[in-house]
C-alpha cells in the first residue's frame, strides 16, 4: 500500500511543482531537492500587515559587497486567492537571489525564499515541505506552524523573527525555538506599522533582541558568527527517501510522539505501517491533526 501511495504522490509532485514553481527572474535557477541538511544558520522572518516596509529595511541593511552565509524564509499572511507579488517586491531590495518556495525545494545560503498564498511551509532536513492549511483562512497561524518545524529540525541552531503585524502569530513558535535554545528577534514596536506581533512575543518574555529591521541583519552576523560557531555539530540530516510524501506523514506526528520515540521520519513511518489494522485506529492521536490516507497531500 505505502508503494501505491508513493508513486501516487510522485505524480502530484511533478503536477503542484509545475503549478507553483510560478515566473523566475531570468537566468535564476531554483535549488534541486536536498539529500542533506543545512550547515549553515536558516532563518525564520514572519509578518503580517506592514511587513513589506519592514522586508525593505530589513534586507536593504545588507552591503553589497557582503554576504550573510544564512538562508531566509519569509512566511507572511497572505490572500489564499491572489498571486503574490513578495517575490519581485523583495527581489528589488537584495542582491541575493529570491524564490518562491515550491514543495521539496533545498534551501540553500545566501538565498531568500518566500512561502506562496495558501499554503503552510514546514523546514524538514534542508528543505522546504510544502502543505495544504488545516484551518480556514483567518484561523491559520502559518508563523507559529513555520517556527516548531524549524525548532523541531535545528534545535538550538533555530532563528525566528518576528515583523511588524496585528494578533500574536508568531509568539508560540517563538517559544518553541526558545525550548531548543535558540534565538529569536522582536521587531523594535516604535518602527512598526503594526505591533500586535512582536509585541506579543516581547510579553513572553521571549525576544533576545529588540531591533528596528535595519538593525536586524548587522545583529544576526554578529551572532551567526559567534554563537554558532560555539555550537559543535550542525543538524543531522534526515534519512534520505524516494519521495517527500514519508517527510510530510512525519509532519503529522503530534510533537510528543515525535520526542518518545526518537525515530527518523521514515523510521517513525514505518513503526506506524507495521501496526495491525485493529491497532491503527489507537495511534491516530499521535496525529497533530485529523489524518486521512485520502488526505489530498498523499493522492
Amino acid at each position: 500500500m505505502m508503494m501505491e501511495i508513493v508513486n501516487k504522490r510522485q505524480k502530484h509532485t511533478m503536477k503542484r511543482t509545475v503549478q507553483m514553481i510560478g515566473k523566475k527572474k531570468p537566468g535564476a535557477s531554483i535549488p534541486s531537492v536536498a539529500k542533506n541538511g543545512c550547515d549553515f544558520p536558516v532563518v525564520g522572518v514572519g509578518a503580517s500587515a506592514g511587513g513589506l516596509t519592514a522586508f525593505e529595511a530589513f534586507f536593504s541593511s545588507l552591503s553589497a559587497s557582503q554576504d550573510s552565509g544564512m538562508a531566509f524564509i519569509l512566511v507572511q499572511h497572505l490572500a489564499p486567492d491572489h498571486k503574490s507579488l513578495l517575490p519581485e517586491l523583495v527581489q528589488r531590495y537584495t542582491r541575493m537571489r529570491v524564490f518562491e518556495a515550491i514543495d521539496g525545494i533545498t534551501v540553500k545560503p545566501n538565498c531568500v525564499y518566500i512561502i506562496p498564498p495558501n499554503c503552510d511551509v514546514a523546514f524538514l532536513g534542508g528543505t522546504l515541505q510544502l502543505m495544504e492549511p488545516s484551518a480556514p483562512h483567518g484561523q491559520r497561524l502559518p508563523i507559529d506552524f513555520f517556527f516548531r518545524s524549524l525548532a523541531q529540525d535545528q534545535r538550538d541552531r533555530a532563528i525566528g523573527i518576528v515583523l511588524s503585524g496585528t494578533g500574536s502569530d508568531g509568539s508560540q513558535g517563538a517559544r518553541a525555538i526558545k525550548a531548543e535554545g535558540g534565538m529569536v528577534m522582536a521587531q523594535n514596536p516604535e518602527s512598526t506599522e503594526f505591533d500586535g506581533m512582536p509585541r506579543s512575543v516581547m510579553a513572553m518574555g521571549l525576544a533576545d533582541y529588540v531591533l528596528s529591521p535595519a538593525e536586524m541583519l548587522p545583529q544576526l552576523i554578529a551572532y551567526t558568527t559567534h554563537a554558532l560557531a560555539r555550537i559543535s555539530d550542525p543538524v543531522s540530516p534526515s534519512t534520505p527517501m524516494a519521495e517527500g510524501v514519508l517527510k510530510k506523514i512525519y509532519l503529522l506526528f503530534h510533537p510528543a510522539d515525535r520526542a518518545a520515540h526518537g525515530g527518523s521520519p521514515d523510521q517513525e513511518v514505518g513503526r506506524l505501517c507495521s501496526l495491525p489494522a485493529k491497532e491503527f485506529g489507537g495511534v491516530r492521536g499521535a496525529f497533530s491533526r485529523p489524518f486521512d490516507w485520502r488526505d489530498p497531500l498523499l493522492s
